[in-house]
């Protein structure tokens, strides 16, 4: 088929064009437009180019990690960062191949958590190595769990990479890790939410002709109060001098704020069909017992804890402890 128009085909193109018989696209955007899709529900747009601090620590963990794993070893080991992505907890897990060694690590000050990952041709092969293999034996990954050995190793690489990852966080938060447990399936880590935001850093380790994958896995909201410190911004000290009065003043106003403060007896659960056939005289059995203390909630956040009781004619609540 002759695709060319000849001149009285052009001829009468163009006079549909003028005469409007012949419509025309007026909708299509300019290639050199620089229009572009914006999803505000990405994390991603919120959290990624906005904490260069992370790259800085995870290049220095790199380094030192890769030194520890080689003495451990005995042999060359090399790593480096494949990609960082932030996704969500719950589309995470679904990335993550069974079995696998998740290591729930805990962070202070603020009492959080990370997550180690390691797939499972990385242990079988840091197993292999310290049996007096060469790492590179073929090994069957799916069907099987990590024997009570292979755990200890799981347990012995993880420390290593604690004391490795605390010395790469130090100059910019002082955080400590230790090792809460380890997991074989991330549905049954529940440390971290299912709807919480992720940090996910993939590393290929390389030993001899064996590559292997490990993930760092932190959860925005542990690194969420440290955002200035990962920002890679020089703040400067500046004196900002305020009004006296206005200062004053907002002082006494937050002193005569008032908050709800609850203090909560205890939680239960039961189904729906339970709760709708509740009558007078039922009992709801809750998760504490009459020696427990109470939770002290302020504004719905738990502050103290503390012991009911009575303070002229009042109930009480006696403060032991904050939590």
């Amino acid at each position: 088929m002759n695709d060319i128009l000849d001149q009285n085909e052009v001829d009468a193109l163009l006079k549909g064009v003028d005469n409007g018989d012949v419509e025309t696209e007026t909708n299509v955007p300019s290639q050199d437009s620089e229009d572009m899709t914006y999803d505000l529900t990405n994390p991603e747009k919120i959290i990624r180019g906005k904490m260069q601090g992370l790259n800085v620590v995870h290049d220095k963990f790199l380094k030192q990690f890769q030194n520890s794993l080689s003495s451990f070893l005995r042999m060359d080991v090399s790593l480096s960062l494949l990609s960082f992505e932030v996704m969500k907890y719950v589309r995470f897990i679904e990335t993550i191949p069974l079995p696998a060694s998740l290591c729930i690590l805990n962070v202070e000050p603020n009492n959080r958590a990370m997550i180690l990952q390691m797939d499972a041709v990385f242990v079988f092969s840091i197993m292999d190595i310290l049996c007096g293999g060469d790492g590179n034996s073929r090994f069957k990954v799916e069907g099987r769990e990590f024997t009570s050995i292979e755990l200890k190793i799981i347990d012995r690489v993880a420390n290593l990479a604690l004391a490795d990852l605390a010395l790469a966080w130090k100059p910019v938060v002082p955080f400590t890790f230790s090792l809460k447990k380890t997991e074989m399936n991330p549905r049954f880590v529940t440390a971290v939410e299912r709807t919480e935001t992720l940090l996910v850093f993939d590393f290929e380790v390389s030993i001899e002709q064996v590559n292997c994958c490990m993930k760092i896995c932190i959860p925005y909201s542990t690194i969420e109060p440290y955002r200035a410190d990962l920002s890679g911004e020089v703040h400067t000290a500046k004196i900002v001098k305020q009004d006296g009065k206005a200062s004053r003043w907002l002082q006494q106003n937050l002193k005569e704020m008032e908050i709800n403060v609850v203090g909560e007896m205890g939680q239960g659960e039961m189904t729906f069909r339970d709760l709708m056939h509740l009558k007078v005289g039922d009992i709801i059995e809750l998760n504490k017992t009459e020696e427990d203390p109470l939770i002290v909630l302020c504004e719905g956040v738990g502050k103290f804890k503390g012991l009911p009781g009575q303070h002229k004619g009042h109930m009480a609540i006696q403060v032991l402890s904050p939590i």
